[in-house]
């Protein structure tokens, strides 16, 4: 793709200031950054500045690589302006669209179902699009527009296969730049739940799956307030330092100002995580806001605030948690467990 100097200099100069912010102040929005363009190394600490970088310097060198950049610019630009964008076309979807389906849509609609329908796991064939994504992109090659339906299903179907979570998340992208139409909460659900799935052997995917949640609450997508806790509490099982625990309270209270008040299964997590980082005063005040007579910390984390509070010399804070171990039982489990055994 021939582009001139001065337009990629602009471009480069506007690719590098949207990826200091997502160093800086949208760590979370690294989330939505699909792995093809190796933008962030999974699960580490984004690099996204430098990643421009190399790409740049590729695209000098690599046949294809000017594209790869472009490419990577404009979802680095269109990440940090998700908001305005969703504003501006949920303005335009309100029009009655008039525009005629393309000749090939019905063709089209019928090889998308084919591939919906097979099951997961299911060896693609060697000829035709091997899932949902690729016919998405047979269309859009051809000028074919396709519908909301079909743009929600490929998202969603991707997204419940294990082995297709990082296609969904190019699904989505599809929906972003390329449609009229703004992501739906069912979709940007099973963005989440599919992070989710994955979290057990790739730890770092619960922090993703919160982030993906509060990536399109931010933009009036995501309103799901058991989906958002269950996210919550999902990253807070994962969260070891004090800067995942402040990615967690930013979540929470961007969740807070848009209306959206995350259950006591979200703060119970946010508890625990306080109490492994030895952020213990955090860890008492956020008890104060739960029934923790009604759901109470595990025993480990009760032990912890427990031997915090007797080094202090916080005597009220000692008889409080002597009552929750009283009451839930977990005194006399702790007990047996210290006990000496024949």
């Amino acid at each position: 793709m021939a582009m001139g100097r001065r337009r990629w200099l602009a471009l480069y100069r506007d690719a590098l200031r949207a990826a200091k912010v997502h160093e800086g102040k949208k760590k979370y929005l690294v989330a939505m950054l699909p792995e093809h363009l190796n933008l962030a190394e999974p699960g580490r600490t984004p690099q996204v500045l430098e990643a421009v970088r190399q790409v740049a310097r590729s695209a000098k060198e690599e046949v294809g690589a000017t594209t790869r950049a472009l490419d990577a610019a404009t979802r680095l630009r269109a990440n940090l302006r998700r908001d305005l964008l969703y504003e501006d076309k949920r303005k335009r979807v309100r029009e009655k669209e008039t525009h005629k389906p393309h000749a090939n849509l019905a063709w089209y609609l019928r090889k998308f179902d084919l591939v919906a329908r097979r099951a997961p796991g299911t060896e693609p064939p060697s000829v035709g699009p091997r899932d949902e994504l690729e016919v998405l992109e047979e269309m859009l090659q051809v000028s074919c527009q396709p519908p909301r339906r079909m743009l929600e299903a490929a998202v969603q179907g991707l997204a419940a296969s294990p082995l297709a979570f990082d296609r969904a998340i190019e699904a989505a992208w599809i929906i972003e730049l390329r449609s009229p139409y703004v992501m739906a909460p069912e979709s940007v659900a099973s963005l989440v739940r599919g992070a989710m799935s994955k979290s057990g052997k790739e730890p770092w995917r619960a922090k993703q799956a919160m982030h993906i949640w509060r990536t399109y609450l931010e933009c009036g997508a995501a309103a799901d307030r058991g989906l958002g806790s269950l996210a919550v509490a999902t990253a807070a099982s994962a969260a070891r330092s004090a800067e995942d625990v402040h990615g967690l309270e930013e979540t929470m209270q961007i969740a807070s100002e848009k209306g959206v008040q995350l259950n006591d299964t979200a703060r119970m997590g946010i508890l625990e995580a306080y109490e492994r980082s030895g952020q213990y005063e955090k860890a008492f005040a956020c008890m104060k806001t739960m029934n923790v007579k009604a759901q109470t910390p595990s025993a480990d984390v009760l032990l912890g605030l427990l031997d915090w509070a007797v080094h202090k010399g916080q005597s009220d804070r000692v008889e409080f948690i002597h009552d929750i171990l009283t009451s839930s039982g977990k005194g006399k489990y702790l007990a047996a467990m210290s006990s000496p055994t024949c």
